[in-house]
């Protein structure tokens, strides 16, 4: 079943044209009416599905702009980001309250976990591999530029041997997305 919408003006049309249809008052939406957000109490896998099919499905009946929610998904991560690097501290310091290491809040499990990160800076070894694998970069980087340069395969001297190989132009794909960045006048 296909929706459409018609002003209700151009309901007395489809009749003179003996087109069936069923006639359904749509919600009045509001500028920012993600409110669904607002009246979450348990933030369950399920629940976020449903909150996405409940925004999305007023966006595909021309109901809701779908810029409108794009920015408001990219303010949401950047406050989520803010917000991470903000109460990370805080939230273990709240965390450490609970003797059983487990707190279940809201649909959510929280556990603490541990990330170690190792500096092999006094191995000249590795630190040697990192070099080459910097070089080699380097050396990639270039050939694709050459490669990018060139629209026909092309000669190229072989970084260790110097043998001739042959660089082929890359193959092109394009994908479209929307940039979003905050307008000059603001801050």
């Amino acid at each position: 079943m296909k929706h459409i919408i018609i002003e209700e003006s151009e309901l007395g049309q489809l009749d003179l044209l003996g087109i069936e249809y069923k006639e359904e008052i749509l919600p009045e939406v509001t500028e920012h009416d993600l409110s669904p957000l607002r009246e979450f109490k348990t933030f369950s896998k399920v629940n976020i599905t449903e909150f996405v099919k409940d925004t999305i499905e007023p966006i595909k009946n021309g109901l809701k702009s779908a810029l409108e929610v794009k920015v408001l998904s990219k303010a949401l991560k950047e406050v989520q980001k803010l917000l991470d690097s903000e109460i990370n501290e805080f939230a273990i310091d709240e965390f450490e309250k609970y003797p059983e290491k487990k707190v279940n809040l809201q649909g959510f499990e929280i556990t603490k976990k541990q990330r170690t990160t190792y500096d092999y800076s006094n191995s000249d070894y590795i630190m040697d591999l990192e070099y080459q694998i910097k070089n080699l970069q380097d050396i990639k980087k270039e050939a694709e530029k050459i490669a990018l340069a060139s629209k026909i395969p092309i000669p190229f001297s072989h970084h260790e041997t110097g043998e001739q190989v042959i660089l082929n132009p890359p193959i092109p794909s394009t994908i479209e997305f929307l940039n979003l960045t905050y307008e000059k006048s603001r801050d």
